[in-house]
């Protein structure tokens, strides 16, 4: 497990911890809490795809630029991601963009 201040260009900065937890599966520890404590994701390794819907109720967040930028980490570290907000992988806000559907 790593710890990771990362800085996705949004303005705003995360404290994360990721790494391995079993054969194909990573924890992944968004440290919101005076940077000490917050909420994790399990990324099981059966998942194909992580929507940000998903990650947002499971992780309780209430922001679509903090799940959209959040979803951007795991994306560095080889998950692929599904971000239906009109926020790219960094949090930024796209004006007038329409999120892609999946097919």
């Amino acid at each position: 497990m790593k710890t990771y201040e990362y800085e996705p260009g949004n303005g705003s900065r995360y404290f994360l911890a990721y790494g391995p937890l079993n054969k194909g599966e990573h924890l992944f520890v968004w440290l919101r809490r005076n940077d000490v404590g917050g909420t994790a994701f399990r990324v099981m390794s059966h998942f194909t795809v992580i929507a940000q819907d998903y990650l947002m109720e499971k992780m309780g967040i209430q922001n679509d630029a903090d799940a959209a930028a959040l979803l951007g980490f795991l994306e560095s570290k080889g998950h692929e991601v599904w971000i239906t907000s009109n926020h790219d992988s960094r949090g930024r806000y796209l004006s007038g963009a329409i999120p892609m559907e999946r097919a």
